[in-house]
């Protein structure tokens, strides 16, 4: 049941055949973890997913520090009266 194609023996009716050879030439395979730090690198870089988190965590800070550098520049008052702002108390009869 064997036939030979360019020297090589094949068996009929199988599903599998393993074929080796004798060579001077080796390959030498290896296996590396694929890490999370990896898988962040192929997403778009870790330093891009620090800076997204550093973003999330200081955006809070980020906003309030805008509104009050806004609302103090919306409010500027320059005047020469000096009591302009301050209120007076109202003194309650009892």
């Amino acid at each position: 049941m064997r036939s030979v194609n360019d020297g090589i023996p094949e068996l009929k009716n199988s599903y599998y055949q393993t074929i080796m050879f004798i060579d001077q030439t080796t390959i030498q395979h290896g296996r590396r973890i694929y890490s999370l730090l990896d898988l962040l690198g192929d997403l778009g870089g870790v330093t891009e997913v620090i800076m997204i988190c550093f973003g999330f965590m200081l955006y809070p800070i980020s906003e309030h520090s805008f509104y009050l550098k806004a609302f103090k520049k919306l409010f500027l008052v320059k005047t020469s009266d000096e009591n302009l702002f301050i209120t007076k108390k109202i003194k309650s009869k009892h």
